[in-house]
């Protein structure tokens, strides 16, 4: 009787946990990604390398960071075996 006792203790203990874990997760604030704004929307991207890039490779670059970010980092993953980017060091993000 005993054991019945404290498993359920337990059970209720877990419960209690994972529901304040979720009203956490809830009220937490999305955040803001590069070449997104406070409220959602899509800003600009400007390449500012870190890294040395060619005339053609910046103006490649460019062209995807113009369509979003989404497109940027789609590029970047597509040819990450030839170029070997890496997203921070192309928009100078700190």
């Amino acid at each position: 009787m005993k054991s019945g006792k404290i498993a359920s203790l337990l059970i209720l203990a877990l419960l209690t946990g994972a529901a304040i874990s979720l009203a956490q997760v809830a009220t937490a604030q999305p955040m803001a990604s590069p070449g997104m704004s406070a409220d959602g929307r899509t800003q600009a991207l400007v390449i500012r390398p870190r890294i040395m890039l060619s005339k053609e490779e910046q103006t490649r670059l460019q062209a995807y960071a113009d369509q979003g970010i989404d497109s940027l980092r789609r590029y970047i993953w597509r040819t990450r075996m030839i170029y070997d980017y890496y997203l921070p060091d192309l928009l100078n993000v700190d």
